[in-house]
């Protein structure tokens, strides 16, 4: 029996299960999806490999997990920049650059090129529901006939952003671009 170095089971779980996510994110970052095995998360997590199915029932629900880690601070940045503005206009440009300063400095803009699951599907849900929701607010204070493809352009350009940043492409480049798109968009649509 392995020996537990935590004060209960319920934290040695928890840092297992932590050492199963960085594996599997180190893995994705560095082979991929493809590069995704039980075999590699265990040896990097330092694991027993049958002791992985304690935690998940498949390798599969990793990058779910990957995803969900980052949701949270995420989301707080984002809503943090945008609720230091009052307009609808100042609000969602903080919105497009608050995204893209995320996946800029915490460099997990590649989380968004990850392929739809059904194990990474609920968090990818969650993550662009928030996130198009409070798109969609802005625009509709701001051009309500046209609310739905606006909001649509606009994650569309910021989510080329990420793929941008991804490829290499200075941030101040990216983001000189993409908060200029949705910028000229506001000014032909808006209010």
């Amino acid at each position: 029996m392995p020996k537990i170095n935590a004060r209960t089971v319920a934290e040695h779980r928890a840092g297992v299960l932590d050492k199963l996510i960085t594996a599997a994110e180190e893995t994705l970052r560095t082979d991929g999806v493809v590069g995704l095995t039980a075999k590699v998360v265990c040896e990097r997590a330092g694991i027993a490999r049958n002791g992985l199915y304690r935690y998940v029932s498949s390798v599969d629900e990793l990058p779910g997990l990957v995803i969900g880690r980052y949701l949270p601070q995420w989301n707080e940045a984002i809503t943090t920049a945008v609720a230091e503005h009052s307009s609808p206009r100042e609000r969602l440009l903080a919105w497009v650059s608050a995204s893209l300063e995320q996946a800029t400095t915490t460099g997990h803009g590649w989380l968004m090129t990850l392929p739809v699951t059904p194990h990474t599907s609920d968090a990818v849900d969650q993550a662009h529901g928030e996130l198009m929701g409070t798109v969609r607010t802005e625009w509709e204070a701001l051009c309500p006939s046209h609310a739905d493809g606006l909001t649509s352009a606009t994650i569309a350009l910021v989510s080329n952003g990420f793929t941008q940043l991804e490829r290499g492409v200075p941030a101040a480049e990216v983001e000189t671009v993409i908060r200029g798109s949705v910028e000229a968009m506001v000014e032909a649509f808006g209010a």
